[in-house]
């Protein structure tokens, strides 16, 4: 029976809707749409190919590699968005392959598809990054349905990741590059600060990083008395807006409009972003 010795590995490709032929095959014609490309990962050529084919008639663009060091070759040429691989390889197996993978390329999705059922492989899987874990047997259609889906559910997650990670430099690159004096405020005490801030205030960023926020207010009475009308503010709308005055680091007083928002709306007393002005008057 075909599922008695079947096993191989997958590895596939997509960077955003890009499309790479298949290596081992005739270009696909040109009407079809490969949203996803996909390597496929195995010392047997014969199940290679079969897990191929069917990725390539349920619209993925697939390569092949035979060997784990054939495998880190293409991934290093190629823009490969996940990888799916067999446990069981000579000389070196799938969580090899997953390790040398998640140095290079610590993104890059990674889904071990074995008829290896021990729970410490499973572990030590999930534990070296793999993505998914799925356990081959039972009926070869379902079988790679759910490997599809794996691998839909894999990109689509490292895409999102993706976006806000690109999302959140661009945001980090203007708030550091805004005149304003802005910090990240957790639990009363600095998380982050700009350079504008520091200058400000006349420190470094590192100096007012884990700084609390007590230590830059002229007196303690003046810190209560902010901090009794910031959350009263915070409690009703999630914004506040206070005058205040604050002490730079040679200890001279600067008057000042502190705004902040809550971040967290479930308890917005425990992180803030806020802003800093100098009055001028």
């Amino acid at each position: 029976m075909f599922l008695e010795f079947f096993s191989f590995k997958i590895i596939y490709i997509c960077e955003g809707g890009s499309y790479l032929p298949p290596m081992n095959s005739d270009i696909l014609p040109a009407e079809r749409k490969c949203l996803i490309n996909v390597l496929v990962v195995d010392d047997e050529p014969y199940l290679a190919d079969i897990a191929q084919k069917f990725l390539e008639k349920n619209n993925f663009c697939t390569d092949c590699a035979y060997s784990v060091d054939e495998a880190l070759q293409k991934i290093d040429r190629y823009p490969y968005d996940a990888i799916v691989s067999d446990y069981q390889m000579p000389e070196k197996d799938g969580i090899e392959l997953l390790k040398q993978v998640r140095a290079a390329k610590p993104s890059l999705p990674f889904i071990l598809f074995t008829g290896r059922s021990r729970e410490e492989i499973v572990i030590l899987a999930l534990n070296e990054g793999a993505d998914f874990y799925i356990q081959k047997g039972g009926d070869p259609k379902s079988q790679f349905m759910e490997l599809s889906h794996k691998i839909h559910r894999a990109v689509e997650r490292r895409t999102a990741a993706d976006a806000i990670e690109q999302r959140n430099e661009i945001l980090g690159a203007i708030l550091a590059a805004s005149p304003f004096g802005i910090t990240l405020v957790k639990n009363r005490t600095i998380q982050w600060v700009n350079q504008s801030l520091a200058l400000m205030l006349g420190y470094h960023t590192k100096e007012l990083t884990g700084l609390p926020v007590q230590n830059l207010y002229a007196n303690e009475e003046e810190y209560i008395t902010a901090g009794k009308k910031i959350m009263s503010e915070l409690k009703v709308n999630g914004q506040s807006k206070i005058q205040a005055r604050l002490v730079r680091k040679d200890g001279s007083l600067m008057d000042c409009e502190i705004q902040m928002a809550c971040l967290n709306t479930n308890n917005p007393l425990y992180t803030r972003m806020v802003t800093i002005t100098k009055n001028t008057k």
